[in-house]
């Protein structure tokens, strides 16, 4: 179950609340003050949610409370309109989710296109952003992601990527067995109009990308050697992570399962996963660190 918020500061207030009552969501002020806000409707976390946004004041704890035969009790983590993404943080200004491989982060052209992690994040909540999305995941990766409420959060956020302002840290799975420790790639690409979407090499016309690397380790998938990395882009260019690694200019090994740039052979998804994103909160400053841990 997913727990954006944790319910432990709820659930001090919980011994006042009515019978009748299903959540109980904690929220703070400019000044740290705490104020509850209280629902007698199932499910009710969207909508104490936006009350809290709102009124200016950043979510906080949050708990549910489900009737059952010995009366109610404390739930929690049955924040069952939430499913679709899974949230890490919110407040008033961001929100940070970690994103399901084969899903969009933005809507495509065509409605067979058009689910993805911003639709899915504003039927949630009240966003009035064109696109909350401040960066992108390719539709085969999986990982962090931050999202915007407020314009004042988008621009600022976008302006430590720009600046590389911003910690990004990626696992992969590569076919093959990589002999070098640690390096550093810098490679140039563009749009490839003959076989889209890939892109193509192409130092004079392409942009260029950087990323560090360092070798984890050795393992077995599916009964064929693969190398373990961690992978630090310090720009953001259009599959620059799955060319870095696949190119024979770069490290050399396509990533396990990139029907793209590699074969895709026998592997269930992309293996490419954001582990870590680091970023100072657009309004307080301060350092915000997340860890979403590759499942494979």
């Amino acid at each position: 179950m997913i727990v954006p918020f944790p319910k432990e500061r709820a659930l001090h207030y919980s011994a006042s609340v009515e019978a009748t009552t299903f959540g109980l969501l904690v929220a703070r002020d400019e000044a740290r003050g705490e104020h509850t806000l209280q629902s007698s409707k199932p499910s009710p976390f969207i909508a104490l949610f936006r009350e809290a946004v709102s009124a200016s004041l950043i979510p906080s704890s949050y708990v549910e409370f489900i009737e059952g035969e010995e009366g109610p009790y404390q739930e929690g983590e049955a924040l069952r309109e939430l499913l679709e993404l899974e949230y890490l943080y919110a407040d008033g200004e961001i929100a940070v989710v970690n994103k399901e491989p084969a899903l969009l982060s933005v809507p495509g052209r065509g409605e067979e296109k058009s689910e993805s992690v911003t639709t899915r994040f504003k039927r949630h909540f009240p966003v009035t952003l064109a696109n909350p999305a401040v960066h992108r995941l390719d539709y085969d990766t999986s990982g962090l992601m931050v999202l915007a409420f407020t314009q004042n959060a988008l621009s600022k956020l976008s302006l430590q990527f720009s600046k590389r302002g911003v910690y990004k840290r990626y696992v992969a799975l590569l076919e093959g067995t990589l002999k070098q420790e640690e390096g550093e790639t810098q490679l140039a690409f563009r749009y490839n109009p003959n076989n889209k979407p890939c892109q193509i090499y192409d130092p004079i016309l392409g942009k260029w990308g950087q990323t560090r690397w360092r070798k984890i380790g050795e393992e077995k998938y599916q009964d064929r050697g693969v190398t373990r990395v961690e992978l630090f882009p310090l720009t953001g260019r259009t599959h620059q992570l799955r060319l870095h690694t696949s190119h024979p200019k770069g490290i050399g090994l396509p990533i396990v399962g990139d029907r793209l740039y590699g074969d895709g052979r026998e592997a269930p998804r992309l293996m490419l996963h954001a582990t870590t994103l680091g970023f100072k909160h657009p309004s307080t400053g301060e350092y915000l660190e997340f860890q979403a841990p590759e499942m494979f």
